[in-house]
C-alpha cells in the first residue's frame, strides 16, 4: 500500500467505535424512507459536533410523470 492509504487507514482505527457505536444506534431505531427524522438528527448533531455545516430537511417524494 501507499503511504497515503495507510495513513488513512491508521486514522479509521481512532474512530471505529464511534462509528460502530453510530451504526448500531440507528439500527436499534429503525424509520421509515424520506421519513428518517430521527436518524438525520443524529447525523447532523455528530456534523456539527465536528464543525461541519448540516441541515436535517428531508427530502422531497419523487414523483412519477404519467
Amino acid at each position: 500500500m501507499t503511504v497515503a492509504i495507510d495513513t488513512v487507514l491508521r486514522g479509521l482505527d481512532g474512530i471505529r467505535t464511534q462509528v460502530q457505536d453510530l451504526y448500531r444506534d440507528l439500527h436499534a431505531h429503525p424509520e421509515l424512507g424520506l421519513a428518517e427524522t430521527r436518524t438525520s438528527a443524529r447525523v447532523a448533531e455528530r456534523l456539527r459536533a465536528r464543525a461541519t455545516r448540516s441541515s436535517t430537511a428531508s427530502a422531497a417524494p419523487v414523483s412519477s410523470a404519467s
